[in-house]
């Protein structure tokens, strides 16, 4: 039971965090004064700039980084608390970060091939392309729905 509670934490988390750095660092300080000229800023600006452009070594290099610091959170939990509770939040945060990756990747590189794909499509390209303050969790919605950032689909006519 544990385990399922601390996976649960975790995958819970990430996305808040997903949706908050995107909302109030990448879209908030970093992308305006004297901070917009720090790495973070400037790479994800070039990503709005031209989105399909995205290099798969940045992507997984951002994999790896997530992955050694969710194993030093797991190793440093299991230490501190050694409870699988801990373990297992560490892990899902981790997988939550390896899921927006492959989602954000493939919104813009792949074809959807279901419906929930499609939609993680829609609502990213939305974000890009006429409503860059909207839709800004990627992995799912329900921050935007929260902060009211939610931006409408385009309705084919």
């Amino acid at each position: 039971m544990h385990i399922a509670l601390g996976a649960v934490a975790g995958a819970i988390t990430w996305t808040a965090a997903e949706y908050a750095t995107h909302r109030w660092v990448l879209h908030g300080p970093f992308g305006k004064g004297r901070l917009k000229h720090l790495p973070l800023g400037g790479v994800h600006r070039a990503h709005h700039r031209a989105p399909d452009a995205t290099s798969a070594a940045a992507r997984a290099a951002g994999h790896v980084a997530v992955a050694a610091s969710a194993a030093a959170a797991s190793i440093g939990l299991s230490i501190a608390t050694s409870t699988p509770l801990a373990r297992s939040a560490a892990a899902a945060f981790a997988a939550g970060y390896s899921t927006y990756e492959i989602n954000h990747w493939n919104a813009h590189h792949r074809p959807a091939r279901t419906q929930w794909g499609e939609r993680v499509r829609e609502r990213h390209h939305r974000h890009h392309f006429g409503a860059p303050a909207s839709n800004l969790g990627v992995t799912i919605g329900f921050w935007d729905q929260v902060f009211g950032t939610e931006a409408p689909l385009q309705v084919a006519a």
